[in-house]
């Protein structure tokens, strides 16, 4: 199978670092944090790299892909881990009221949700989970840190909340047919199939209607 890590901002690159010890750090030790030490089993080739004596794992046997998926938190916020973005409109049509924050049918704050983040996929193994946090006490922001593998096919959504500087909030991990795996920005995807479905509509009806003599 293929090794990925995914980090903040949808940085891919496809090891995953192992230390000294042949274990890989999920999460991170203190206050409101908590780290998993995962061993590499025996029998799985490990490539040295770095100078701290730790190695990098690139494949491992087996199909899909393992992936280690790094704290997606913004500057003060959080992330969760989904199945693919459902697309729906709030029934809600009226505006959320001034001082409210938060539309009391579909949950969006200050402004209604278009998007919903499905259930993980139930074929997806979490193999480990830890959590990173912000701040002394762990009290201004952080998530959890996955190691999971997903089959060829799956589709991962991720939701990102807090300040992320103009980097995606919501973006999908998806592993290809040989395990490869992609990251796509969910907005960005959208908007793109919308001006192509209206460049073709435009298209469509320049050939259908006659000609100007």
């Amino acid at each position: 199978m293929k090794v990925y890590t995914v980090f903040r901002y949808g940085q891919v690159e496809p090891k995953i670092h192992v230390g000294p010890d042949r274990t890989i750090v999920v999460g991170e030790s203190g206050r409101g944090r908590e780290r998993v030490l995962v061993p590499v089993p025996h029998g799985v080739t490990l490539t040295p790299e770095g100078s701290d004596g730790g190695f990098a794992l690139t494949e491992a046997p087996g199909t899909g892909a393992l992936i280690l998926i790094r704290d997606q938190s913004g500057f003060r916020g959080s992330w969760v881990l989904g199945g693919p973005f459902r697309f729906t409109g709030c029934p809600q049509e009226r505006e959320i009221p001034y001082g409210e924050g938060e539309c009391p049918r579909c949950g969006g704050r200050y402004e209604h949700q278009s998007m919903v983040l499905s259930e993980l996929p139930a074929e997806v193994r979490i193999l480990a989970r830890g959590r990173c946090a912000q701040g002394m006490a762990g009290r201004a922001g952080g998530g959890p840190e996955y190691l999971l593998w997903a089959p060829a096919g799956t589709v991962l959504g991720v939701s990102r909340s807090g300040r992320t500087y103009g980097n995606p909030t919501e973006y999908h991990i998806s592993v290809g047919s040989d395990g490869t795996v992609t990251l796509t920005d969910v907005v960005a995807e959208v908007k793109s199939a919308e001006a192509e479905s209206a460049f073709a509509s435009l298209l469509r009806q320049a050939l259908e209607s006659p000609a100007e003599k």
